[in-house]
This record gives structure tokens, sequence and C-alpha cells, in this order.
């Protein structure tokens, strides 16, 4: 027994080591930066032996589970382009130190303030951004530039609690795709010589403010395709961006394109458009991607405008679905799908706005636009106050066509403005059935065979504030009419506005299923 029990523990012993062996190092170095009371000739691995500056994190390569902690309340009026790229299970991170306001960087109207360019792995967390020069509202400004080129994929960039604000980047300068990329936070794929795309982006619980040209932003080289080929369309791929807040965004406040199922779900948009025209949010050139849950409102209208909306299906999009969003008091609407039928590889497929709600829009609330095909849109509940008026429902426009096989089922149109309008132009195939039209008529109200007048039986419509927690209003009482009376729908989500699941026949009619 004593000479079985020191084998038996050297094996184990050995087998401990041939494990750590094989893993590598379970963690890497952590480096401290203090603004106030840092030195760059210490060796920066403890808070007493932090760094001073930037420039000394930018001058060392970080390996997979190294971590920069920035001492809270610091302020640098620097850049940041650390070098490296971490690892799976491993990542570098840049984060705060100690107790107090966020450490903030501060790049005084550089090109940007964070850069990462061909790196992976990545998560940066608990820092202020700002990019702001009085004398400069011309150059373009960013606050956190990612850039991959020819690079293939571009694994895990996380993106958490940062507050991003009061960046002057340029807001004029024209209408093509690369004006709306500077703002907050910036994606960039470039090159034709390798395809590249990035795998894993996460953006949490960030706030981002007082920013030109755009909250959020991404674009890719690899974008050219048609309704039925991709060519060389290379989407990116588990893209969630969630729980973050944007308000007063002088264009849109975000911009997703060229990926395959991004989620956008928990944000709110308050206050997009704030100097020139946007809607709050658009997906472009995205198969399946999903906004869910967010908020979206007073975004701004100017006259002569084109865009001042809250949730937008642009074109290039295949299956886009809006479900179980709250929109109100927006400018110009509440939801766009739209395509440029001057375009030869512009289309626009199979969007599904469904439980969303819509309270007290301006001007319009579904404006759809182009020659886009099979857009679904039901069991939504739009509501207009008496306050409203000269308000198009409906409208489908001409962009170098109309709309086809559009259809309206289980909408509930609370109407109380004193002048609505239903415009469908020239578009063709609208089908309408089992919606509610209630309140103010017009001579233009579609038909729809299985149309309801009558009160729908809210608990207390119009009763909607700030924030998705106060909608209950629009819920059913026990006796409404629009219990059981709506038309089946396959493949509609399974769930209504307030998580309740849907009934297989026969739903009620708006986007509560008692």
């Amino acid at each position: 027994m004593d000479r079985y029990f020191p084998t038996l523990l050297h094996k184990i012993i050995f087998s401990i080591i041939a494990i750590g062996m094989m893993c590598g190092p379970l963690s890497g170095r952590t480096y401290y930066v203090d603004a106030e009371k840092g030195r760059d000739s210490r060796s920066g691995l403890s808070a007493r032996k932090a760094w001073k500056s930037l420039e000394k994190v930018n001058k060392t390569i970080l390996k997979p589970g190294d971590a920069v902690r920035l001492k809270s309340g610091s302020v640098w009026h620097r850049q940041l382009y650390p070098q490296g790229s971490g690892k799976s299970g491993q990542p570098i991170v840049i984060d705060k130190y100690g107790k107090g306001e966020k450490p903030v960087l501060n790049g005084l109207g550089a090109p940007f303030v964070i850069k990462l360019e061909n790196q992976e792995y990545w998560d940066i967390r608990n820092l202020e951004i700002t990019n702001f020069n009085p004398d400069d509202s011309v150059s373009f400004k960013i606050g956190i530039l990612i850039i991959a080129h020819d690079f293939g994929t571009v694994n895990s960039l996380h993106f958490s609690n940062l507050d991003i604000h009061h960046i002057n980047g340029n807001i004029h300068p024209g209408d093509d795709a690369s004006s709306k990329n500077n703002g907050g936070i910036f994606f960039e794929i470039s090159g034709n010589k390798t395809k590249t795309w990035f795998d894993d982006i996460l953006i949490e619980n960030c706030y981002l403010y007082n920013i030109g040209r755009t909250g959020i932003s991404i674009q890719s080289s690899w974008d050219k395709r048609t309704l039925d080929s991709n060519l060389t369309w290379i989407p990116s791929v588990n893209v969630k961006i969630r729980n973050n807040h944007f308000e007063r965004i002088s264009g849109n406040g975000l911009i997703w394109r060229v990926s395959h199922k991004p989620i956008v779900e928990y944000n709110v948009f308050y206050q997009c458009g704030l100097h020139l025209s946007g809607n709050a949010m658009f997906f472009f050139n995205c198969d399946s991607a999903l906004g869910q849950n967010n908020e979206a409102y007073g975004t701004v209208y100017e006259p002569c405008e084109s865009d001042a909306s809250g949730f937008d299906a642009d074109y290039r999009c295949k299956n886009t679905v809006f479900q179980y969003n709250y929109s109100h008091d927006n400018g110009s609407g509440a939801f766009v799908v739209c395509t440029n039928g001057g375009s030869s590889t512009a289309f626009q497929d199979g969007a599904v706005y469904r439980y969303n709600i819509s309270q007290n829009e301006n001007r319009e609330v579904f404006h759809l636009s182009g020659p886009l095909t099979n857009t679904k849109i039901y069991n939504n509940v739009i509501f207009l106050s008496e306050e409203k008026d000269s308000v198009k429902v409906i409208y489908h426009k001409s962009w170098g066509g109309y709309p086809d096989n559009t259809h309206y089922y289980n909408n509930v149109f609370y109407l109380l403005s004193p002048h609505v309008s239903y415009k469908l132009g020239k578009s063709t195939n609208n089908i309408f059935d089992a919606n509610v039209f209630y309140g103010t008529h017009s001579l233009d109200e579609p038909e729809d065979f299985n149309k309801m007048v009558t009160d729908p039986g809210f608990i207390n419509v119009g009763s909607g504030a700030i924030g998705r927690k106060t909608l209950e209003g629009y819920q059913l009482k026990p006796d409404s009419p629009s219990i059981d009376s709506g038309r089946e729908i396959s493949d509609n989500g399974d769930q209504d506005f307030w998580g309740n699941s849907l009934y297989k026949y026969k739903p009620d009619r708006g986007v509560h299923e008692r």
C-alpha cells in the first residue's frame, strides 16, 4: 500500500501537468494603466506599477488571455490601437479597474478613438469614448473603428457597457453609402482577394448619444448579389445587438448590412434623424434579419426629407422580420419597406411586420416603396389620436415600380384622427383580410371581406407612454369581439407582444392573444 500510493499520486500529478501543457496557460497577463499616477517605465503588471499612457499600450503586442485595465476616473486625449489577437476561450480584454467613473478616451477630433484592424477575439467594455472637435465638423470621425481587410473569418468581437457620445463627424458629405460610415461604432470589411466576414459580433448595454452621423454601422465590399444569385455576397454571422440606447443621432441610429440572421433586440432609439433624413434603424442587404422588442420614438422629420420612421427593411433584403416593437411619435411613420427599382441588383422580398404597436405617428404609418415583393403585415395595432391629422395610414409608393403581393391580416386600425387616407397607388395583388377599421373611415379605405368596424375592445387604448412596459392598455378585454376572430396564419412566431402562446387556429386580432 505504501509503495502503491506514491505511484498513483505521481500518475495524477503527471496527468495534471500533461493536461496543462496541452491546454496552455489558462490566463494571460493583466496590464494596468493610470493616467494620473502611472509611469511608462514601470512593468504595468499591477495597480501599483501601472503604466501612464495609451502609447505604451499601443506598443505592446498583446497575447491571448491578456487584459488591459484602465483606471476609473482617468482621462486620455489619445488614440488606442492595441496590437495582437486573442483566441477561442482566451479573448483579449480592455476594461476598467477601481471605483469611480468610467475611464475616458477623448480623440479630440481624430479619425478614430479605438481601432482594431485584422484582429479577433476582443472584449472591450466599461469605457467612455468621445471624439469632438469644436472647430471641425467636416472631417469623418469615429468612436470605435473595426477594419477587416482580405482576412477571412474575423472571430468574436464583443463590446459592452460603453458610453459613446459627442462625436461630431461630417453629417453632410453626400448620399452614397460611405457618407454614413462615421459616428459611434463602425465595422468595415474591405478588399477583393480573400472572402472576409465577421463571426460573432456582440454589442450590448451601450449608450450612444449626440453622435453625427450614425450610431452603429457596418459595410462590406463582399456585397454583390441579386434576388436569385449571391455573386460576391459573403455575410457576417452570429450578430447580436441588444439593450443599447441611441439618443440624439444626426442620421440613423443603426445601419446593419450584409449579414445572415442578425438580431437587433431590446434597443431604444430616441431622436434619430436629428440633422438629416434618416430612419431610426434599418437592415440592408441581409437575409433573415430579426428586429424585435425595440422602441423607436421622436425620429425627427424636416420638410422635403424622405425618411423619419422607426423601423426599415431596406433593399437587397430577404425575409426580414420586425416583431414585438413599439413605434410612437415619429416624424414620418413607423414602418418602411423599400427597394430601388432603378437598380438592376436591387430587390426586397418576404419582409414581415407582425405583433408591433404604433401610436400617434406623424404623416404616415406603413410606407412601402418600390417593386418589393411578398410583404406580410399582420397582427399589428395602429392608434392615432384626435390630435393627429392627415395621416397616410398605408402608403404604397413608386420607386422605379410599385409593391406587389402585399398582405394585411388581423391588424387593428384604431383611428380617431379627423382625416386619414390609404394610398395604394398602382401596387398590385394587395390582400386585406380580417382587419379592424375602427373610428375614422375614408373613401379609400381598403376592401376587406372579413372587416370588423366595431370597437375592438382594448383595456385602455392610446395609453402608451415611453417604454414598452406602458402598453398593457393594448391588451383585450375578456368580452372583446377581436378574440378568436382573426385569420389563421402559419409560421406566425408562436407568441404575442407579451409572450403569450398563440392559438394554432383563429388567432385574436391585434397584438394580444387572450
